[in-house]
């Protein structure tokens, strides 16, 4: 639990934060169907976010394209908002593409690879749309902010940019700090204006309660057995 969280939290203490979280974003989720005005609850909005056509592109080359089009679209968005929120910025390019063929079966269906400090080789966001109907769009902005721009790319190539930091610090990293620097980059995103369709601003929150419920399964099956 140390190792993993960085804290001296115990394994109960995590799983009842994880269950208010849970909570948290279940209200927030449930204020969104409102303003839509579906007539329904969380469990039926969930089912109709996934099965709604409207809700995915076509699984053809030209609905791949369309998917990395509009990821690219919100990375060059935020990034071109980026002097508003901070002061430092990574020095390092950032590109958007398809995982590749001989991986895509096998991956996650978003990744982010660090650039290489000794050569021009960028940063890399990886979109996985070997099969579309896994890449619903009301995931896209959140897959964006996460594994891009101002997550994954600003805390990773900006570590590995600082000149003080040993070697080890800037090629290493701790999963807490990692994956909390994107989360915190998901929510910062909403506080700069984005997710501007309840669809997206939903997707958001899916992102943020799969997070919070591991911390409940996780603790569940290990600790409470």
């Amino acid at each position: 639990m140390r190792s993993t969280t960085a804290t001296g939290l115990t394994p109960d203490e995590i799983h009842d934060y994880g269950l208010a979280e849970v909570a948290r974003i279940h209200a927030e989720m449930r204020a969104i169907i409102e303003t839509v005005e579906f007539q329904s609850d969380l469990q039926t909005f969930f089912d109709f976010i996934r099965h709604d056509p409207a809700n995915y592109f076509p699984n053809t080359d030209d609905g791949r394209a369309a998917y990395l089009a509009e990821t690219c679209a919100f990375v060059a968005e935020m990034t071109a908002s980026l002097d508003t929120y901070f002061s430092v910025k990574p020095k390092a390019k950032l590109l958007v593409e398809c995982v590749e063929p001989y991986r895509e079966k096998t991956s996650n269906i978003g990744l982010y690879n660090r650039p290489f400090r000794y050569s021009d080789r960028p940063g890399k966001m990886y979109v996985n749309l070997y099969d579309m109907s896994l890449m619903p769009r009301s995931y896209l902005e959140g897959l964006a902010y996460h594994e891009a721009i101002p997550g994954h790319h600003m805390q990773i190539a900006i570590a590995m940019e600082l000149e003080s930091l040993p070697e080890f610090r800037k090629l290493g990293g701790n999963t807490a700090y990692i994956e909390s620097w994107a989360l915190y980059a998901e929510r910062l995103a909403k506080e700069m204006g984005f997710y501007r369709n309840p669809p997206s601003d939903f997707g958001r929150l899916a992102w943020e309660l799969l997070r919070a419920a591991r911390l409940v399964v996780d603790t569940g099956l290990r600790h409470k057995r």
